[in-house]
């Protein structure tokens, strides 16, 4: 079953490049201004489903199901809709008691509330029909995962790894402090434009919550922190209040041993269902022993994976150290020698936007203020339609982090990889078999019996592990 051809308004389908439980994820093409974009589409059908987990075969029979769903909706509209678009603002002003009862808003309003960050992918457009939401987003040609393990773009280059990493940096920090937690940083969830500018994307699973709460353990389990784990399955821990945020920052830490390393250090962060992270608990200086990782390096990396939430690094503290850094690895290679960015510790701690915004925009913002008006009505929305005003044209604060300004016409990868296709154990099998986990991996969770207690002092259930082991994890399949 293939979409390529059909056209919702103006955007003309290409091709799909990614797909979820919720929903599915497109590139189109606009044939007004020959710009081209994302656009992901939220089935109605899919919103009872929103807390609910899948397996792989679960996940691809029901991508199979929205696909004819999405199909049979274009030909009763003989293969183009015409559709409404919902004013942005309204949706950013909706209040929680509204966004319950319409939850398929929630990843929209939570990207909105920061998209205006230009290391965020922007939304242009939400179009409302009976069947669907539409979202037009930003479209980027490639994803972080992608150009790490396939592409091999930073493997020799340490300031390219700095100065991509301090922009996701930013972009985090800034859903910080505007309330918004993203909880799914990943390098999958990281799109690159072609000058190897990083945009954060994908708010499915992001929070106001500023502490953590139940329903929500849903993730990659790589890149999850242990409290998030701990906390779903230990009623005596939910006692204490946990911080969302810290779980962001322990994700960074994560993706930035991806970019070194070209590798993760466990399948998850849990002492008792992993080898790596049992001998990680007891003794932090395995990472240096599994993996090639400089003094510098790791002595940050142990201030950012601290087991307890309350005593791990600020991202301010973070991604000034990663400035100051001057090595990367302990060998030879290209990675042993970096540069340090003294002139940026001024710029990152205020590297936002001002309130004229992102200057790629202009033109499309005013196509949008032109046609609006003209757009033919054919269902009624959930929120009141009013035409789109011209927003507020929106400049780029420059700083020596960015050597392009942010391209609208180049490309983005959505969408969610299950185990078999996200970075997986050189020995995948024995590692499996040894976890007890399937093959699909993105939900953490077991009894709560078997979760130690990983902030007091008392004695933790050993487990037999041959110390000989290959604890070592694979980005790559």
């Amino acid at each position: 079953m293939s979409l390529e051809g059909y056209q919702v308004n103006n955007f003309q389908i290409i091709r799909q490049v990614g797909s979820g439980v919720y929903g599915l994820v497109f590139h189109v093409y606009d044939s007004i201004t020959k710009f081209e974009f994302a656009m992901k589409v939220i089935l109605k059908s899919s919103i009872d489903s929103f807390l609910e987990t899948y397996s792989k075969e679960e996940s691809e029979e029901r991508n199979l199901h929205l696909q004819k769903e999405l199909i049979d909706f274009f030909q009763k509209n003989q293969n183009k809709l015409n559709i409404p678009a919902v004013d942005l603002q309204s949706i950013k002003d909706l209040t929680p008691d509204q966004l319950s009862k319409i939850p398929q808003y929630n990843e929209i309003w939570m990207q909105l509330q920061v998209h205006s960050h230009k290391n965020v992918v922007t939304v242009y457009q939400v179009l409302e029909s009976s069947v669907a939401t539409f979202l037009i987003m930003d479209y980027y040609e490639t994803d972080l995962f992608n150009s790490i393990v396939n592409l091999k773009t930073f493997a020799n280059d340490g300031e390219l790894i700095k100065r991509t990493f301090l922009q996701i940096c930013s972009a985090v920090k800034y859903c910080h402090e505007t309330g918004i937690y993203h909880c799914d940083i990943k390098p999958e969830n990281i799109v690159l434009d072609n000058d190897n500018n990083a945009y954060l994307c994908d708010f499915g699973l992001a929070t106001t919550n500023p502490n953590l709460s139940p329903n929500t353990n849903v993730g990659s389990t790589y890149y999850i922190a242990p409290e998030k784990i701990l906390y779903f399955n230990d009623h005596e821990s939910q006692s204490t209040k946990l911080p969302t945020k810290t779980g962001d920052v322990w994700s960074l830490g994560i993706l930035l041993i991806n970019l070194i390393c070209i590798r993760n250090p466990w399948l998850k962060a849990h002492q008792t269902e992993d080898k790596t992270f049992f001998h990680f608990v007891k003794d932090s200086n395995v990472l240096q022993k599994i993996l090639p990782l400089s003094d510098d390096l790791y002595n940050l990396l142990v201030k950012v994976l601290q087991i307890n939430p309350f005593k791990r690094i600020s991202i301010d503290e973070l991604m000034k150290e990663v400035c100051l850094i001057k090595s990367f690895t302990n060998d030879n290679g290209p990675l042993s020698n970096v540069p340090e960015y003294t002139d940026l510790l001024r710029d990152i701690t205020d590297p936002y936007y001002d309130f004229q915004g992102k200057s790629n925009e202009d033109n499309y913002y005013h196509y949008l203020s032109e046609t609006e008006e003209d757009e033919e009505k054919t269902t009624e929305t959930t929120i009141k339609e009013v035409n789109i005003e011209q927003q507020q044209l929106k400049t780029v604060i420059d700083n020596t982090l960015y050597q392009s300004s942010k391209d609208i016409s180049s490309c983005v990868t959505l969408g969610d990889k299950t185990l078999d296709n996200e970075p997986i154990f050189k020995s995948a099998l024995n590692m499996m078999t040894y976890t007890g986990l399937s093959s699909d991996a993105t939900i953490c969770g077991s009894d709560s019996s078997d979760y130690p207690l990983l902030f007091h002092d008392e004695q933790r259930n050993s487990t037999n592990i041959n110390d000989q082991d290959d604890l070592r994890v694979n980005l790559s399949s």
